[in-house]
């Protein structure tokens, strides 16, 4: 299921910065920055990580996304969002069994 959810806080500067996190799909964040700007937006960090205590175990875990941003004329650059933390273990032959 795919989630969105922004935060807002002030910069360095005072002027007020936001931080969206999304689930499955980078699309969901430029979607919530360009409707809380109102259009335009510079992206100023980005970054995914893979999260869920099932993380080791599943071969495809749950990826977010966070993208940190300001409203205001963009830079032109599409971001990389950068894997950041613990990478799954795909490796290990985990096996999950279910006792009646």
């Amino acid at each position: 299921m795919a989630k969105t959810s922004t935060t807002s806080f002030l910069g360095p500067s005072g002027k007020s910065l936001f931080k969206t996190k999304c689930n499955a799909d980078t699309s969901k964040c430029f979607s919530e920055a360009s409707s809380k700007c109102g259009g335009s937006y510079n992206i100023i960090d980005r970054e995914s990580h893979a999260v869920g205590s099932l993380t080791d175990i599943l071969q495809d875990p749950m990826t977010w996304y966070g993208m940190t941003y300001e409203c205001g004329s963009s830079n032109g650059k599409y971001p990389k969002f950068a894997f950041q933390g613990q990478r799954p273990n795909s490796s290990l032959n985990n096996t999950i069994i279910i006792k009646n």
